[in-house]
């Protein structure tokens, strides 16, 4: 219809005005295009000022009777406009989700479009200028970090269509946040209860890392890659095995280990080292294959830092291949030495400084783990014994350990009720260990992850996602909670 055609409805020459037809046409010259996903009735819902997790069938059914009076209205000014015609989903559930409990892994999956398709989250007449609440009953599965103040959380959440996968954010510290973006096609997946490692349902993701404020990976079963600061996600290609174990990120170049196949808690080599920049689109030439290491069966990480440009792996399981360097010729061993045994060293690289700290193989024990401690300031060359008598920790399932430099180091132990978990702390290198002066209360299942970003602050993330996560800017010894949850 060109500008000067009159309205359907609208009277022509001088016969009389219909009052009715009028306020039709002009309502349908007022509609405006609006995304109708998840994020956009959770939106909805926070800008009508009512409850999110009761209000759901009563908003569905106001939105669909205006659907049934605005559509063909709606439909006549996209065409005019060019714009396709899309169907919006008025299909509505009220599934409960996020419990304190573990989810069935059949719950951790997602009732979403097919997990080949890209996912669009916020609608864009908002997302870059509407800040929108992040739902009660968020539950935080990963936290990530990458600027002073700035930190993204990975957590599911109940929506209209059901369980979804979803990013919040905030540019304060953890002081307030908003909701970023859902990840469609994809649910998110809890630790294991057993041994800590992840559980990875198909079509699920379970940590999140970003190196820029733009660009950001969600891994688990799949791994999917955000450029907009976690508006939108697609599938990232790459070369390796299908199950993504680790990502981790310097800023400039990204970092991933993947499995061969994985079954339950465990993953079998295999385990396929990856490297490329952190700008392209996907890992998937062979020149981004680092190496391969022949883990074999029982693998249940394998975990990746950074120390002085220089990405180092730890295979924890399998038969015991020991800690790796990446360079830009390949994969190297790690000889650590001052361990007492021969077992393989879990590697620590703390976030500031150049230095190298391993965790010795630990010994065993009713119900714990005591590990020794060693140290490198010359990149793994050669290596010296702090002592052989470190963190004892609960011996719960899984171990995670973190150093914010090379005094503060951070371990700690989740995944079984029955044990609890820990948390132990040193401020002198590793030589001396203490329960924490004012630690957080400690989760039923313990701790999943620790990590830091320098300059003695530490982030803690319960094994039983919860609306939030613990922090702490003194090296440890006293702990704040951050809440993330509407």
């Amino acid at each position: 219809m060109s500008p000067d055609e009159p309205r359907s409805g609208a009277p022509t020459g001088d016969g009389p005005r219909d009052p009715v037809a009028d306020f039709f046409a002009a309502a349908r010259e007022d509609i405006a295009d609006l995304h109708g996903d998840d994020a956009r009735w959770l939106e909805i819902t926070r800008e009508a000022g009512r409850p999110r997790r009761t209000g759901w069938v009563r908003y569905a059914a106001v939105a669909a009777a205006v659907l049934v009076i605005g559509g063909s209205a709606w439909a006549i000014s996209a065409k005019r406009a060019g714009v396709p015609v899309v169907a919006a989903h008025p299909s509505v559930t009220q599934t409960v989700y996020v419990t304190r409990s573990p989810a069935p892994s059949s719950a951790t999956g997602s009732s979403a479009p097919s997990p080949a398709s890209p996912a669009t989250t916020l609608p864009t007449t908002a997302s870059a200028t509407t800040a929108v609440p992040v739902p009660a009953d968020f539950a935080v599965a990963s936290v990530s970090t990458v600027s002073d103040g700035r930190l993204f959380a990975l957590g599911r959440a109940t929506c209209p269509s059901g369980p979804c996968a979803l990013v919040a954010t905030s540019t304060d510290g953890g002081i307030t946040w908003s909701l970023r973006g859902q990840l469609q096609g994809v649910g998110v997946a809890p630790r294991g209860p057993a041994s800590g490692a992840l559980t990875r349902s198909p079509d699920s993701v379970s940590d999140i890392r970003f190196a820029t404020d733009s660009i950001g990976w969600a891994f688990g079963a799949r791994v999917l890659r955000t450029t907009d600061g976690g508006r939108t996600w697609a599938p990232y290609a790459h070369v390796g095995g299908a199950a993504v174990l680790d990502v981790e990120t310097d800023g400039t170049d990204v970092v991933l280990t993947t499995a061969a196949a994985c079954a339950g808690e465990a993953c079998s080599g295999p385990v396929s080292v990856i490297r490329a920049p952190a700008t392209a689109s996907s890992a998937s030439s062979a020149g981004d294959l680092g190496g391969t290491l022949d883990a074999g069966p029982g693998v249940t990480a394998a975990d990746i830092g950074w120390s002085a440009g220089k990405a180092v792996i730890t295979v924890t399981g399998g038969n015991g291949i020991p800690a790796q360097l990446l360079l830009t010729d390949g994969l190297h061993p790690v000889a650590v030495t001052g361990c007492a045994g021969t077992g393989a060293a879990r590697l620590v690289t703390p976030a500031s400084g150049t230095t190298l700290d391993a965790l010795c193989q630990p010994d065993g024990g009713a119900g714990q783990l005591g590990f020794g401690v060693v140290t490198s300031g010359d990149g793994g060359a050669t290596w010296t014994r702090v002592t052989s008598t470190g963190p004892v920790v609960a011996n719960a399932g899984g171990v995670s350990v973190t150093a914010s430099d090379p005094k503060h180091l951070l371990v700690v132990s989740g995944g079984r009720a029955d044990l609890h978990g820990s948390m132990t702390v040193s401020s002198d290198g590793g030589r001396s260990w203490h329960t924490p002066a004012s630690p957080p209360p400690l989760p039923d299942r313990g701790w999943a992850w620790v990590g830091s970003p320098g300059a003695g602050t530490f982030y803690a993330v319960p094994t039983d996602p919860a609306g939030g996560f613990w922090r702490s800017t003194d090296g440890g010894e006293t702990w704040t909670q951050v809440t993330v949850a509407g």
